[in-house]
């Protein structure tokens, strides 16, 4: 039986051993990565890419920041076998009240898989996030079902689903039964709120107990800050034929590329969450930015979000993994 010890990175062989193995973990596991890298540094040879792997993390990532950390494992003879890569998570979802310390990445040398030792890692991070009083998170790939389930037996939870499709060229015009969709009036703000926030308390409550107060003054910060942007936005609404609002969707141009439209929020009234209207008004949505030349439509969706997963990919949306989360301080009742 192998023993390991587990230590924060402070050495230059230190950073070497965890450079080197994140390079080659790319190269295996990460082909989109590694071709990305390899495009951007044409004829350059296996060390200059480690080189330029390691140049290009240095200047991305703070590991000088306090809530950021590396951890070394060894083996008792003092070989390197495995590394912990955490930090705050760098964005912050709109229900979020406290932004979760992040497992970057977790690695374990092949040669010493089957010993525990990613176990080990995992346990050194939940201290690590204890420490700083945060809960912790990670992203998973959807077709890493070993790991999906290693980490639903720690207790961790799905809680958004990143999803994305390519804008289609050609989209049938949206039309429904019993519904109209149109854009937002003046007349339509107040329900539309009211829809709106009961949604996003839905979301919120999956992770963290906070005062309907601040849940409402966080939701309406949310559509400030959207409305005080210079990212252009639409707000449609679908309408009963009693000319009551059933439901909306409001779609702009995403904060981190200027090719990509966001669906920023949306919600339904319960009587008419139906897999026709959800999928009608995120086919308006698409219809946006398909009229503004925005070349992807991307939804971050929340568990507990009016609009099911099985919609979104029944209209070609993708799944490419999973932020899991588990709460350090309190069971949730999931």
């Amino acid at each position: 039986m192998m023993n390991f010890n587990i230590t924060q990175a402070k050495s230059e062989e230190d950073w070497d051993f965890f450079y080197k193995l994140s390079y080659e973990t790319l190269k295996l596991l990460r082909k989109s990565m590694y071709d990305q890298l390899v495009n951007e540094n044409p004829n350059k040879s296996d060390d200059e890419l480690l080189v330029a792997n390691r140049k290009e993390m240095e200047e991305y990532c703070d590991f000088e920041d306090p809530k950021s950390r590396v951890f070394i494992a060894t083996e008792d003879s003092g070989v390197r076998c495995g590394y912990l890569w955490m930090g705050e998570r760098n964005s912050e979802d709109a229900w979020d009240f406290q932004k979760p310390q992040w497992i970057y990445d977790i690695v374990v040398d092949p040669k010493f898989r089957g010993n525990g030792l990613g176990k080990m890692l995992m346990e050194k991070a939940e201290e690590f996030a204890r420490e700083m009083n945060r809960d912790i998170g990670l992203f998973v790939h959807e077709d890493n079902t070993s790991a999906i389930n290693l980490y639903k037996k720690e207790d961790y939870f799905v809680k958004c689903i990143p999803m994305s499709k390519k804008v289609s060229e050609k989209l049938p015009e949206v039309v429904i039964e019993g519904y109209t969709i149109r854009e937002l009036e003046s007349k339509d703000i107040s329900i539309v709120r009211e829809l709106g926030l009961v949604s996003y308390k839905e979301m919120v409550k999956i992770s963290k107990d906070v005062a309907e107060e601040q849940i409402a003054a966080k939701y309406d910060e949310y559509h400030v800050k959207l409305g005080n942007s210079d990212k252009k936005h639409s707000t449609f609404v679908a309408e009963t034929g009693n000319g009551d609002v059933a439901g909306f969707v409001v779609v702009a141009v995403a904060s981190f590329s200027d090719e990509i439209g966001l669906i920023y929020d949306s919600a339904f009234g319960e009587e008419h969450k139906n897999a026709k209207l959800v999928e009608a008004m995120i086919t308006q949505a698409e219809s946006w930015c398909n009229l503004n030349g925005l070349s992807r439509l991307y939804y971050l969706l929340n568990t507990n979000d009016d609009i099911p997963q099985e919609s979104l990919q029944s209209l070609g949306f993708g799944v490419p993994g999973y932020f899991m989360e588990k709460d350090l301080f309190r069971d949730l009742p999931i």
